[in-house]
């Protein structure tokens, strides 16, 4: 059985999401090794992150309404990621983040790009 490709559109949705991702990935391995001196460059590069993708999460709701638990659990991780930014995280916070994190990241390039590639 031979696999379809991928459409152009698809792929670089899934691409551009998983370079994003592996930035902030590296941001925060950078913080866990020094919290200090890297923890506000990731916390406020994956803030600004998770704004850009709860500013596109209306469209996706309205354009894919069997999509709404995928974005209300995605929301719901950016609500509690976002209260431990503001708790300003200490080692052990960010590593149960990474944890989270992997799986957050996970849900969005699974589930996400090919709704975002069809906008």
């Amino acid at each position: 059985m031979t696999e379809t490709p991928e459409p152009d559109r698809v792929r670089a949705a899934r691409e551009q999401l998983a370079a994003i991702h592996d930035l902030l990935r590296r941001d925060l391995a950078a913080a866990r090794r020094d919290p200090r001196a890297h923890c506000l460059a990731f916390c406020a590069a994956l803030s600004g992150h998770h704004g850009n993708e709860d500013a596109v999460f209306p469209r996706i709701e309205r354009a894919f309404p069997q999509a709404a638990p995928i974005i209300a659990r995605l929301r719901e991780d950016h609500r509690r990621i976002a209260g431990q930014i503001a708790a300003e995280p200490d080692a052990a916070t960010l590593e149960r983040m990474a944890v989270e994190l992997e799986e957050h990241f996970a849900i969005e390039e699974a589930e996400l790009v090919p709704l975002i590639s069809r906008l």
